[in-house]
Formats: C-alpha cells, structure tokens, sequence
C-alpha cells in the first residue's frame, strides 16, 4: 500500500475544516490562518461551548489550536455526552455508531468505544492527551482528561486504564 497525505493522523481534523469552509460556501484558501472564516467559526464554537477566551499557538499540523486546561477538556467531554448541544450529540452518537473511525483497526480509542458499548467515547491527540466521556453508574455523567507529562504516546493506554481503575468507573 502506498501512503498519502489521507493517512495523515491529522487528516480528519483537516477534512473537517475543509468542510466547514464548504458548508460555508468560502475559499479554503488559507483555512488554517486564524482569521479565515473557518477558523472563526471554530473559535466561536468553542468560546459558545466552554464560554471562556482561549489563547491560541499553532499546531503541529499547521493549525491554531487553543491553549486549554485538563479541566477545560474534561468539561467539554462531558458536554460531547450530554444531549444540551444537539451538534455534540451527533458527533457523540457518531464516534459511538463508528468506533473504528475514531482510530483505526487494533486502537484503544476504537476498542474503548466499543467495549462501553454507547456508555463512553475517548480521544487521543498530540502530545499525549486524551479526553473521554463515560456515563457511570456512580457519578453520572463524567468527563476525564489526562496528559502524559512527556508527550510520549508510549504509556498514555496504561495511564487511561490506571485513572479508570482508581476511580472505579468501568463498571
């Protein structure tokens, strides 16, 4: 098989922001300055979700991206599985109807999904954060984020399953 930009881990983010631009009928010339019209409307969104004002840096994928708290993150997973934001909705009830587009064939993302069987999603992303949602017998509704310090992917599994042990919410 040969490779191609599609198989990019940031492919999809890209996909995304492409489609915002269409379904915006504007140029995806430069959607990833941070004054394009996708840009904005990405920022809006999430200033509407979260209302707070972020700083921005640019990602490793040439994109803005925002600076947010562990906390910030875990709040908004929460949000991805409450049913307050219809848009969340869709995109929760879509990470859970298709798992393995989430991460691919043999990942814990894609497995975590369907082992809870619609109860919870998870995300991995650069730099070793991942943001997860679980409905709990226990506390309701949680959201969970957690950042291995490093950066380094290597642990970030066993560390997800260390936090969901000790907080003794897969049941």
């Amino acid at each position: 098989n040969k490779f191609t930009p599609f198989h990019n881990n940031c492919s999809g983010k890209h996909a995304g922001m492409l489609s915002i631009a269409k379904q915006l009928r504007v140029s995806p010339r430069d959607y990833v300055k941070k004054n394009h019209p996708v840009q904005q409307a990405i920022i809006k969104q999430l200033q509407r979700l979260t209302n707070k004002f972020f700083y921005f840096s640019i990602d490793g994928c040439s994109a803005p991206t925002p600076f947010m708290s562990l906390m910030d993150i875990a709040k908004l997973y929460k949000r991805l599985g409450s049913t307050k934001f219809p848009e969340l909705s869709i995109a929760y009830n879509a990470m859970h109807k298709y798992p393995y587009y989430i991460g691919g064939k043999n990942r814990f993302d894609t497995d975590f999904g369907i082992a809870l069987k619609g109860r919870g999603v998870c995300k991995a992303g650069g730099e070793a954060i991942r943001g997860m949602v679980i409905n709990t017998k226990k506390h309701g509704l949680t959201g969970i984020a957690l950042k291995v310090l490093d950066g380094n992917q290597r642990v970030i599994e066993t560390a997800t399953m260390a936090i969901l042990n000790y907080l003794n919410i897969l049941k």
